[in-house]
């Protein structure tokens, strides 16, 4: 009986302990953080050397504004544009006109009208040089050409998200028979995942 009471006030003393430890503040911050944070960043580039973002946000709090935020380091961070939150849905984009050569990491801040913050999570892309690819012509007929200074991965896939033609690590001038392709609106999309690098552009088939 004896040893029953005590192992259960050891138990109690315990909780009380652990209960004692939690920090009030963390809670709140952590509370804070998942009312006011978006979902899904994701990364994509667009003409080559553009970066487009793009984020969700169907919390039920309301923010003020959001702040794109860059590090070209990979440690210091820098706001390069803000965003102000209307009625607009809940889907958003931005794009990046001018980021830095390499690698690139993005964070989307969200501010609320009570000052309260917290931020998404950081993802990153890669810019290559001066010139990674090129590739003519377009609108295309028969068959696309395509320079890369680098080994990259080709895909092309269809108006309906079917991956109709896939070549992988090519590098310097490499024809690609288009012949088969009906006519209409394909996705031509470049990658190198050795860097991260991913561009996505409209190819036209006559």
């Amino acid at each position: 009986m004896l040893k029953d009471l005590l192992t259960c006030f050891l138990c109690l003393a315990s909780f009380i302990s652990y209960s004692q430890d939690v920090d009030p503040d963390t809670s709140v911050q952590s509370s804070i953080a998942d009312s006011l944070s978006v979902d899904a960043l994701s990364l994509s580039i667009r003409g080559g050397n553009k970066i487009v973002l793009n984020w969700n946000f169907n919390k039920t709090r309301t923010p003020d504004y959001f702040s794109i935020e860059r590090s070209c380091n990979g440690k210091d961070f820098e706001t390069i544009s803000t965003l102000k939150v209307g009625q607009s849905g809940s889907s958003f984009e931005w794009i990046d006109e001018a980021p830095c050569k390499g690698k690139n990491l993005y964070r989307v801040k969200t501010t609320a009208p009570s000052g309260d913050i917290a931020y998404s999570t950081t993802s990153s892309v890669f810019i290559a040089g001066d010139v990674s690819f090129r590739f003519y012509p377009n609108p295309v007929d028969n068959v696309l050409i395509i320079r890369s200074e680098s080994a990259i991965d080709v895909q092309i896939i269809d108006a309906m998200g079917k991956l109709r033609i896939s070549q992988n690590k090519i590098q310097g001038l490499q024809i690609i028979n288009v012949s088969t392709l009906e006519k209409g609106v394909y996705l031509l999309r470049i990658s190198n995942p050795a860097i991260n690098f991913v561009s996505q552009e409209k190819l036209l088939k006559n």
